[in-house]
């Protein structure tokens, strides 16, 4: 899985643009996939995603792959909670992707990936001043969602023009 095809082939280019106009990583990654999935993003995408930039601000899971989880949730994600085929298709879905992700970028976390711990205000003020958020984070986000618009649709989640 090297890059997104046809399908969804726009995202990647969109999550940048969302990053770059001041959104942080889960929320672009969020908005471009549901985007690709033919969501309606305004009103409740991207404050899902708010709380899980920088890895939840704590260093932890990595904000773009959190993004990518919730994109796969509403590709695949239950609306009843009886429906374990739902449930199963997701628990077996995100650790899929989780791998994936693993492999491209070689860690999970935010504190891992960027070398700097957003929990810590020093780290924070330096990891801003290096712009790391467009040296880094914005190639990392784009890379994201060409992974995750090439894997829904290697799923059979997404159509030949890049939506559910």
């Amino acid at each position: 899985m090297t890059t997104a095809s046809k399908a969804g082939s726009e995202a990647p280019s969109e999550a940048g643009q969302c990053f770059s106009s001041g959104f942080h990583c889960s929320e672009a990654v969020l908005i471009a996939g549901a985007g690709a999935l033919g969501r309606n993003v305004a009103e409740i995408i991207p404050s899902v995603a708010t709380a899980f930039g920088g890895g939840m601000r704590l260093g932890g899971p990595c904000g773009a792959l959190t993004g990518a989880l919730m994109t796969i949730g509403l590709a695949v994600g239950r609306r009843d909670p009886e429906d374990k085929g739902k449930k199963d298709l997701a628990a077996r879905l995100g650790p899929e992707f989780g791998a994936i992700f693993l492999k491209e970028f070689g860690h999970l976390t935010c504190h891992e990936l960027t070398g700097h711990n957003p929990a810590v205000p020093e780290e924070s003020t330096r990891w801003r001043a290096s712009n790391g958020r467009q040296t880094f984070c914005l190639p990392l986000v784009e890379r994201t969602v060409d992974l995750l618009m090439a894997f829904l649709n290697e799923n059979g989640l997404l159509d030949s023009t890049g939506k559910e």
